[in-house]
Order: structure tokens, then C-alpha cells, then sequence
């Protein structure tokens, strides 16, 4: 079975919910042909119970890939290498431990392949570089606290 959604030459943001989808261990699976468009800009995966890894074949023409938010898979412990995602500017993980854990700065097993990304939270942290006494990136809040 082949999605398509490779097709959809205008499409710039996808959410993809896994809720009901609990065999699932990579992303996306290559096994059912399913390929990505490479107009995205922003990317939301979510929800994947037993998912493990996100493949790096599904990611390689994802060249405008801007923004990149994981959430709720508590089994993912690894993401596409940092080839396969050139562009992006914005990771946010929340709620998976085993890739935080692998996220860890200058330690995990995943650092080398997040260390590029100018922006970066996990669980609402934010994770920031200093270049030469310059911030790279600052998330400001605005409004009543």
C-alpha cells in the first residue's frame, strides 16, 4: 500500500498522530512505501506508543524541514542523522524519555545529530550554545506571569 503523500507538492505542515497505531516501531515505514513531501516546513509526530526510531531514509529529501516537534513516544531513541535534516532550525521532545536521555548534551548517543540545531527544547527546556559570547537563539515570554 502506497500513501502518496509524497504527491502533495504544497504541503507544508503535517501532523501525524499514532494514537491508534500501536504497532509501530520506525517512522516513516519504509516496508508500506510511505514517502514524505519534500515541501514540509513544520513536522509533528506524536503519540507513537512503541515507536523506536524515525528513520533516516524517510527523512533524506526533506530539504526545507524547518521545524521538527516529537512527543508522547516513550520508546524512540533514535532520530534521522543530522544529514537528513539540513535545514532544520526547531526541535521541541517532550515526554520521551529514552531519546532525552540519548539527547543528552556532549554525552547521548543522539548529541551529534541535534548539536547543529540552533533551537532546541526538550520537555519545555531550552538547550542553547553560546558562539562567541553571541546567543544563537533566545526564546523571550511576553504577557502576565
Amino acid at each position: 500500500m502506497e500513501w502518496g503523500l509524497h504527491r502533495l507538492t504544497s504541503l507544508t505542515y503535517l501532523l501525524i498522530d499514532g494514537s491508534n497505531c500501536t504497532d509501530a516501531t520506525s517512522f516513516p515505514q519504509e516496508e508500506i512505501g510511505m514517502k514524505l513531501p519534500p515541501s514540509l516546513i513544520n513536522l509533528y509526530i506524536g503519540n507513537f506508543k512503541n515507536l523506536r526510531k524515525l528513520s533516516s531514509n524517510g527523512f533524506q529529501n526533506l530539504t526545507s524541514l524547518q521545524s521538527l516537534e516529537i512527543y508522547h513516544c516513550p520508546k524512540l531513541k533514535s532520530i534521522p542523522q543530522k544529514e537528513m535534516l539540513p535545514s532544520l532550525l526547531q526541535l521541541d521532545i517532550g515526554d520521551c524519555p529514552v531519546l532525552k536521555k540519548r539527547c543528552k548534551r556532549d554525552k547521548g548517543k543522539q548529541w551529534s545529530n541535534i548539536a547543529h540545531i540552533p533551537f532546541v527544547t526538550i520537555d519545555g527546556r531550552f538547550i542553547y550554545e553560546w558562539s562567541r559570547g553571541r546567543i544563537k537563539a533566545c526564546r523571550l515570554r511576553f504577557g502576565r506571569h
